[in-house]
């Protein structure tokens, strides 16, 4: 059998919502580390932090990422204890993750599940369930793992390997391949109840590697010896880690993955060298560059919220009800025949929150956050536009703006809606100047956001309109010395190189890569010394063009040299080009 077909992220969810809307509740999440990072480090983070700690050890030849992470905790940390005091070091104190908060309000609607298991060790779940007020049962042992009931109206966590806060939790492997076996001394054990609960329910898998050996990957692999009845959809943070996968899941006529969108905003690269790459940058809630395409958690579960129109979650719909809601609940009643006390006035505390509800419900932000919290990007930047920023506070503008390259970045497709975002971006850092509100990072969101505005009108075939847009850039921000700031505009003046080149201006286009080598040819930090890299690269292609041969070389030579040892993969590529 070959391998089955794959599918985007919006065919898979509009998969799902008509699933849902022909069976009740037929999926249960399966999440792994993915979700979880940053700020948990992944395995192979932690393998690096180990190797530093034990760095004269030599580890075997050719060993899987699994094998790699096994064998160096085991010999930086060898006692279970040791493991477990690890782990919390890694995970207490650490924020609760978008992609986690998103799935919690997922799990809220109670539309398609109401049960997650996941191999993580963390209690980020756990912890956005409890945020957003929601009651729930956590199991993270096997022995308690018949309290779990799939059946069962309320929300429920399985960690299949234990959590962090108890030594007994799995990272070895013989600890996991204990896991994944029956065990004739106790009831019930994991894969006892995940063969049952694969019988009625299929999986929808996120954030997870799918290492074989592990409990649920063995689970798996049993049930998928026969037909499923409703699809299993796996979820891929890049289209090559299908090919890490195994063949059972790969040729199963019933499992479906979802891999990245090509990126919109990247231009083809000839293997001939006759059209630059696009370095083609955008704002990230990190601010970092993106590249190559990536399916994040995150985006995932926005896609779900949208694809099923949920509402909010109360706690950020309306916080002050929640919060009296909660207050009364917990308000001692009084039994029949006796006078109830409040000895803390709790009665009282409840009608000053309700008095504040009515005053917050003219908020003139609060729809533009509901918008957010609904990953209803666009309607989001419609009721961005609604407000007068002439008429709210610094704080208030700057929400605005950091709402609108959320927006931007929700959306990324090149739509009005998008570009208004970055408009209204650009709006709101031109209020807080005037206000006398500016901050670093509100200048660095700026820059972001011209960088994105132009790129996008560069996918709308709007050339003139994209290279006044990075003038603008480098004019603004070409002489700030931030490092959030020098990149941005070395991608400006790359794409830039890159859009007259297109034009057929390559002299123009010489003389911007000859700037960008100037301005950054100096630079250390790898996000710089790229742009660097790409800017000789597309220089060299230019100069081939216009038949100066040997000018051409001897850039190429300057790359080989500039380059040649640098171990970055974006680097080395260059130099292979």
């Amino acid at each position: 059998m070959t391998l089955q077909r794959t599918l985007t992220l919006s065919e898979a969810a509009e998969e799902i919502r008509g699933t849902c809307d022909r069976h009740s509740r037929p999926f249960f999440f399966m999440v792994g580390a993915g979700i979880s990072s940053p700020p948990v480090p992944l395995a192979s983070a932690i393998v690096e932090d180990c190797r530093k700690q034990r760095s004269g050890l030599v580890p075997p030849d050719r060993q899987s990422p699994m094998a790699a992470y096994m064998w160096w905790l085991a010999r930086a940390y060898p006692s279970p204890a040791d493991r477990q005091r690890y782990l919390q070091s890694l995970i207490e104190e650490k924020p609760i993750t978008d992609a986690n908060l998103r799935l919690a309000h997922l799990l809220l609607s109670g539309k398609f599940a109401k049960l997650v298991v996941t191999t993580n060790f963390d209690d980020f779940i756990s912890k956005a369930l409890t945020l957003f007020g929601e009651t729930h049962i956590v199991c993270d042992h096997p022995q308690t793992v018949l309290r779990i009931d799939p059946e069962r109206e309320g929300l429920q966590i399985v960690h299949v390997h234990g959590s962090y806060w108890f030594y007994d939790c799995c990272n070895l492997a013989g600890e996991i391949e204990e896991r994944a076996v029956n065990s004739r001394d106790e009831p019930s054990s994991m894969r006892d109840f995940l063969d049952r609960l694969l019988l009625s329910r299929s999986p929808i898998v996120v954030g997870y590697s799918g290492w074989e050996g592990d409990v649920f990957m063995s689970a798996l692999e049993r049930r998928l010896r026969r037909e499923l009845e409703i699809n299993l959809y796996w979820f891929c943070y890049r289209a090559a880690n299908i090919d890490v996968l195994p063949r059972f899941l790969k040729n199963h006529s019933d499992v479906r993955f979802v891999i990245p969108d090509e990126s919109p905003k990247a231009l083809e690269v000839s293997s001939s060298g006759g059209r630059e790459p696009l370095l083609a940058m955008r704002i990230t809630p990190e601010s970092e560059s993106q590249r190559e395409p990536v399916l994040p958690a995150a985006k995932v579960f926005d896609q779900l919220i949208r694809q099923f129109t949920l509402e909010a979650p109360l706690l950020t719909r309306d916080p002050l009800g929640h919060l009296a809601e909660h207050l009364r609940r917990s308000l001692p009643r009084a039994e029949e025949g006796t006078a109830g006390q409040d000895l803390y006035r709790i009665g009282q505390v409840i009608e000053t929150v309700e008095g504040a509800k009515a005053a917050l419900k003219r908020a003139v932000l609060e729809p533009l956050r509901d918008a957010l919290r609904r990953s209803q990007y666009g309607e989001a930047v419609r009721e961005a536009e609604k407000i007068g920023l002439r008429d709210i506070d610094s704080d208030q503008v700057r929400e605005v703006m950091m709402a609108m390259t959320d927006a931007a970045c929700g959306l990324f497709d090149n739509s009005p809606e998008e570009l208004a975002a970055y408009e209204l971006t650009l709006a709101a850092g031109a209020r807080l100047l005037e206000q006398g509100g500016s901050d670093a990072k509100s200048r660095a969101k700026l820059a972001w956001a011209l960088l994105c505005k132009g790129i996008t009108l560069g996918q709308l075939n709007r050339s003139e309109e994209e290279i006044a847009v990075y003038d603008e850039v480098a004019r603004r921000f070409g002489e700030a010395t931030e490092p959030a700031l020098r990149e941005p505009v070395a991608g400006a003046l790359v794409n830039k190189g890159v859009r007259l080149g297109e034009l057929n201006r390559s002299e123009e286009a010489i003389a911007v890569y000859d700037e960008v080598a100037r301005r950054f040819g100096e630079a250390t930090e790898p996000a710089l010394r790229e742009p660097v890299a790409w800017a000789l690269v597309n220089k060299g292609v230019r100069l081939g063009q216009l038949n100066r041969s040997e000018e051409e070389i001897a850039v190429y030579d300057e790359v080989a040299r500039r380059f040649g040892e640098a171990m970055e993969p974006a680097l080395r590529e260059q130099v292979a080009r």
